[in-house]
């Protein structure tokens, strides 16, 4: 009969009780985290409404930094709001084809 090492098998409890140590940390960070996200997201979801005038943030993309850029268009009606993206149209009724993030609104 083998003689089993006692000091292997402990490592090897103590690893599987750090696992489960570090398992309920990061699950109550993604906990924080979420409610953090959600607390945040209920108070910008009534802030635009249909028919209500906005400008959009234009985004550098590429091009040179300027100091005395206009980085506002608009403005622009809000057609339609799915989540938190908007279908918007110009003063001229064109319907723009792309949806608009919230977040550049």
């Amino acid at each position: 009969m083998p003689i089993l090492c006692v000091e292997p098998l402990q490592q090897l409890l103590e690893l599987g009780e750090s696992g489960v140590h570090s398992m309920a940390i990061l699950e109550h960070e993604w906990r924080r985290r979420k409610a953090f996200v959600d607390r945040h997201r209920q108070g910008n979801e009534n802030a635009f409404k249909i028919c209500q005038a906005v400008l959009v943030f234009q985004t550098p993309m590429g091009k040179m930094l300027v100091k005395l850029w206009f980085w506002w268009t608009g403005p622009y009606w809000i057609t339609n709001v799915e989540n938190d993206t908007f279908k918007l149209r110009t003063l001229a009724d064109e319907i723009l084809r792309q949806k608009i993030n919230g977040f550049r609104v």
